[in-house]
C-alpha cells in the first residue's frame, strides 16, 4: 500500500478519519489554506487501500486509524490537550506527526505542520528508493560479477576483476594478495591504479602479525582506521581506514577509502559478496589446473609408456639377431639395419677403430648416409669438436648431441652433418670386459631425435652386441679346426715387461683369470726368489699393477699373482677369439706366441692388442696342424668352465698354479687361501665342487651346475 515518490503531489491531499466535530473544523480550515482534502471516512474500519492511493497523508483524531493505515502512508494524529494520552504511545502506535486540536484554530499553522509531515515522509520515501536502486546495482553487479567470475580461467584476471568491481560499484581502491606457499609470504598480484597512485605499489606481507596477516591466517574480515598496505607515497599522511576481507587459502583483499578519514566499517558487507564470489573462481580454477596437470602428467605417462614399449620392441629384435647370429660380419650388419628402421633414425653405422686406434674407420651401416661417412675422418679424441663416435671411442661413454646446429662452428663435422640435415647424434661404445670392439652411432634428421628411454636401451644394448661378438669370436676359436701361430715381439712398455724391469729377472705368464666388475687377476713365474723386503707401496710404484701377491715359491721359480689395472695380453688375446700360449718378459721387451684360429684374420688380432695394448709387430707366423679330437676337447673344456663359478675359476687357477696339486705339493691349502684372501675352508669348499663338476663330467657324461 505504499506509494512510490513519484506519486506525491505538490500541493498536499488529505484524507480526514473521524466525524467529531474538530474534524469537521479542520476541514474548513485546512479547505481556506489551499490544501486538498480528497476525502473523509467517519470510522477507521471504512480506510480502504483506494482511498489510501488518493491520500498524500491522513488527519484523524481516532487511535484505531493509527492501527487500520499501519505504515502505509504518513498519518498525523491530532491529540486533545485535556485528553489523558501519552504522546510516546501515539507514536509508537505509527503516528507520523503529533498536533494539538486547538491548532485548528491557526490554519496556516495546521498547515504547515502537514506539509512538514510530508516533506519528512518524502525524504524518507526518497532514502528507502535510494537504498533499493543501490541494492539493486550492487545485485546486478555481483551478478555481473559471478557470470565474469565463472567464464575468466586465470587465477590473476580474476583477481583483477575483483579489484575493478569493487572500484567501480563500492568507489573503494584495492589490491588482492595472494599466499605463496614456498616463500610464505602474501604477494601482491593486482591492484587499483588509484591504489598505486595513494599509496604506491604494494609489497609482500610476511607473517608480521599485521591486520592484513592476522586475516589471512584468522579468515575472519577486519577494519582498519589506518591501513597503509604499502610504503606511503611522501604526500599521503592522513590516515585511511580500510577494510581487509580473506579469501579463503589463496589470500586476501585490501580496500581502502580513497578520502582520509572515511567511514569503510558498513562496506565489510558490501564487499563480502563478491570476496567470496572470487574465492569460488579461484577454487574453480585452481581444481581445472589440477585436473589439466593430471591429465597433462598422464598424457605424458603414455607417451613414455609407447616410447618404452617401442624401445623394448626394439631390444628384443636386435637381441634375437645376436642370438642367431654366426658372424661378426652378420651382428655388424644387422643392427645398423634394424635401427635404421626407426622412424626417427636416418643413418647407423658400425665403427672400429684403425690399427693405431687414432680413427674410427666405417665397417656397416644403414639408411640414408647422403655421403657423410665419406665427408668427415672420425677420429678418436675427447673434445667437443670431435665427432661424437669418436669421443665414444675414446671415453668409453656414450655421446649425445641433441642439437648439432648449437654449436655448428664447434667442429667441421656438424658443418658436413647439417648439410645432410642431420639434427642430432648418439654414439654409443660397445665395451665388454674392458674391451672396446667399437661404436655404434645413430643419426636424426630432427633435434632431440632419440628420447631417454631409447639412449638408455641402445646403451644397455651396447655391452651385450659387445659380449655377443667376444661369444662369437671365442665360439669360432673352439670349432675351427685350422690354426695359425704367430709369434710377437712386445715393447718395453708392457706390464710384465716393466715387472721384470722392477724384480730385474725374467717373467713370464702363466694364465689368467678375472672376478665380475673388478681387474683380471694374472698368474707370473718370475725366474727366482723375490725380495721379501718389496712392499705392497712398491709395487704399487709399478705401472699397471694394483696389487702384487707371492702365490707360491720353488726351488728355481716364484710364483705371483697380479692385479691388473688395464687389460692383460692375455686378455686381449683370448677377446678375439685366439689364445696366448706363451709369453716370456724381460726389461727390454718380449715374446709372445698366440695360436689363431683360421676364423680370426690375422691383422686384425695385431691391430686390435696394439690398439688396447702394448704396441706389438709380428716377427713370425706358421701354421699348426690339429685334428678333429682337438676341436672337441676345446668345446668340452669350454662346456667344463662354464659350469664353474668366477670365484671358483679363480681359486682352482690359482691352487694349480701355485702347485697345489703336485706331488708333493709346492704349496698347501693355506697358504694359496692366504694369497687369495679367503679362508682355508672355503678355498677347499670350492676345489672340491670344482673337482665334483670335473669327475662328474668323466664319469657321467653330464656337467653337474648344481654344485657351487
Amino acid at each position: 500500500m505504499a506509494r512510490s515518490l513519484e506519486d506525491a503531489e505538490t500541493t498536499p491531499g488529505c484524507v480526514l478519519v473521524g466525524t467529531s466535530e474538530w474534524i469537521r473544523t479542520a476541514t474548513a480550515a485546512l479547505a481556506d489554506e489551499a490544501v486538498t482534502v480528497t476525502g473523509a471516512v467517519s470510522a477507521a474500519s471504512d480506510i480502504t487501500d483506494d482511498r489510501l492511493e488518493t491520500a498524500t497523508c491522513l488527519l484523524t483524531d481516532e487511535r484505531a486509524a493509527l492501527a487500520a493505515v499501519d505504515g502505509a502512508c504518513p498519518i498525523i494524529y491530532a491529540i486533545d490537550s485535556t485528553a489523558d494520552e501519552s504522546v510516546d504511545d501515539i507514536r509508537a502506535e505509527g503516528a507520523t506527526d503529533i498536533v494539538a486540536k486547538r491548532s485548528v484554530q491557526k490554519p496556516q499553522l495546521l498547515a504547515h505542520r502537514l506539509q512538514r509531515t510530508l516533506t519528512c515522509a518524502d525524504s524518507k520515501r526518497e532514502r528507502a528508493l535510494t537504498d533499493r536502486v543501490r541494492e539493486r546495482e550492487l545485485l546486478e553487479a555481483l551478478s555481473k560479477a559471478t557470470s565474469h567470475l565463472l567464464a575468466v580461467d586465470s587465477k590473476t584476471t580474476a583477481c583483477e576483476h575483483l579489484v575493478d568491481i569493487v572500484a567501480d560499484v563500492l568507489e573503494l581502491d584495492g589490491v588482492v594478495y595472494r599466499f605463496d606457499d614456498r616463500a610464505n609470504e602474501l604477494h601482491p598480484v593486482a591492484q587499483s591504479s588509484a591504489f598505486v597512485s595513494t599509496f604506491g605499489s604494494p609489497s609482500a606481507v610476511e607473517p608480521n602479525g599485521s591486520s592484513i596477516w592476522e586475516t589471512f591466517v584468522t579468515g575472519a574480515p577486519s577494519v582498519s582506521d589506518d591501513v597503509r598496505p604499502s610504503p606511503a607515497t611522501p604526500d599521503a599522511t592522513a590516515a585511511h581506514s580500510g577494510l581487509t576481507v580473506p579469501l579463503g587459502e589463496h589470500g586476501v583483499f585490501v580496500a581502502v577509502s580513497s578520502t582520509p578519514y572515511a567511514d569503510v566499517s558498513g562496506a565489510v558487507e558490501l564487499v563480502e559478496p563478491f570476496a567470496v564470489a572470487t574465492e569460488a573462481a579461484l577454487d574453480r580454477i585452481g581444481q581445472r589446473q589440477q585436473f589439466h596437470d593430471c591429465e597433462r602428467e598422464l598424457e605424458r605417462h603414455d607417451r613414455r609408456l609407447e616410447r618404452l614399449d617401442a624401445a623394448l620392441e626394439m631390444r628384443r629384435d636386435v637381441e634375437q639377431l645376436l642370438l642367431m647370429a654366426d658372424s661378426r660380419a652378420e651382428i655388424e650388419r644387422g643392427v645398423p639395419a634394424r635401427l635404421a628402421d626407426r622412424e626417427a633414425c636416418s643413418l647407423a653405422w658400425f665403427g672400429e677403430p684403425d690399427a693405431n686406434g687414432n680413427c674410427l674407420e666405417p665397417r656397416s651401416h644403414a639408411g640414408r648416409d647422403r655421403g657423410y661417412l665419406d665427408a668427415v675422418t672420425v677420429t678418436t679424441v675427447d673434445e667437443s669438436a670431435a665427432e661424437p663416435a669418436g669421443r665414444a671411442a675414446r671415453t668409453k661413454a656414450p655421446v649425445y648431441v641433441e642439437n648439432v646446429a648449437a654449436s655448428v662452428h664447434d667442429g667441421a663435422w656438424r658443418g658436413e652433418a647439417l648439410s645432410r640435415n642431420v639434427q642430432c647424434v648418439y654414439a654409443v661404445p660397445l665395451v665388454y670386459d674392458g674391451f672396446l670392439y667399437g661404436v655404434l652411432s645413430v643419426y636424426g634428421d630432427q633435434r632431440d631425435a632419440f628420447d631417454e628411454p631409447f639412449r638408455s636401451m641402445l646403451a644397455d644394448l651396447g655391452k651385450t652386441i659387445a659380449y655377443a661378438i667376444d661369444a662369437v669370436n671365442r665360439k669360432h676359436a673352439l670349432v675351427d679346426d685350422g690354426r695359425t701361430e704367430v709369434e710377437l715381439e712386445v715393447v718395453a712398455d708392457a706390464t710384465l715387461c716393466r715387472l721384470a724391469a722392477f724384480l730385474d729377472e725374467r717373467v713370464s705368464y702363466a694364465g689368467a683369470t678375472a672376478r665380475d666388475g673388478e681387474a683380471q687377476v694374472v698368474f707370473a713365474a718370475v725366474d727366482g726368489p723375490v725380495d721379501e723386503s718389496i712392499d705392497a707401496e712398491d709395487h704399487v710404484s709399478v705401472e699397471g699393477v694394483r696389487q702384487l701377491v707371492t702365490v707360491a715359491e720353488h726351488e728355481d721359480e716364484t710364483l705371483l699373482q697380479l692385479r691388473l689395472t688395464n687389460p692383460s695380453l692375455g686378455a686381449i688375446t683370448d677377446s678375439h677369439g685366439a689364445q696366448l700360449r706363451e709369453f716370456v718378459a724381460d726389461a727390454s721387451g718380449g715374446r709372445a706366441r698366440i695360436g689363431v684360429p683360421d676364423a680370426v684374420e690375422v691383422r686384425d688380432l695385431v691391430t686390435g692388442i696394439s690398439r688396447n695394448g702394448p704396441d706389438v709387430s709380428m716377427i713370425a707366423r706358421r701354421a699348426v696342424a690339429t685334428d678333429g679330437c682337438s676341436t672337441v676337447a676345446n668345446r668340452a673344456r669350454s662346456a667344463l668352465l662354464d659350469t664353474f663359478t668366477d670365484r671358483q675359476r679363480e681359486v682352482v687357477q690359482t691352487a694349480y698354479h701355485g702347485g697345489f696339486f703336485e706331488w708333493p705339493r709346492q704349496a698347501n691349502g693355506e697358504e694359496i687361501a692366504d694369497s687369495l684372501e679367503i679362508s682355508s675352508p672355503a678355498f677347499h669348499k670350492h676345489v672340491r665342487a670344482v673337482e665334483r663338476k670335473l669327475f662328474a663330467v668323466l664319469f657321467e657324461g653330464t656337467a653337474t651346475t648344481g654344485v657351487n
